[in-house]
């Protein structure tokens, strides 16, 4: 059986640096993935932070719109208390 010998050492490097290459490249494009992932939630939770503080504006609008009309209806309803007592009054005095 004939003895193969062992490829040059230039050979050998070219291989194992071949091999380095190749496994850095895998662990660059799944880095690269994992940093596209983190992109994206980052930006979906902006997208939702920003949605977050448009309802709480609208909420507070709100609030702020239903405090104005009770202060109006506490308004009418002390101004109606007021004319019921003085027509009690001279009903009274009549």
């Amino acid at each position: 059986m004939p003895v193969i010998a062992s490829p040059p050492v230039p050979l050998r490097v070219f291989f194992v640096l071949r091999v380095a290459k190749a496994d850095v490249e895998a662990r660059l494009y799944s880095a690269q993935a994992a940093l596209m992932l983190q992109e994206e939630a980052i930006r979906h939770g902006d997208r939702e932070h920003k949605q977050s503080l448009d309802k709480l504006r609208s909420l507070e609008q709100t609030v702020s719109a239903l405090e104005f009309d009770k202060r109006q209806l506490q308004v009418i309803l002390t101004d109606g208390t007021n004319v019921f007592c003085s027509l009690v009054q001279v009903a009274v005095i009549n």
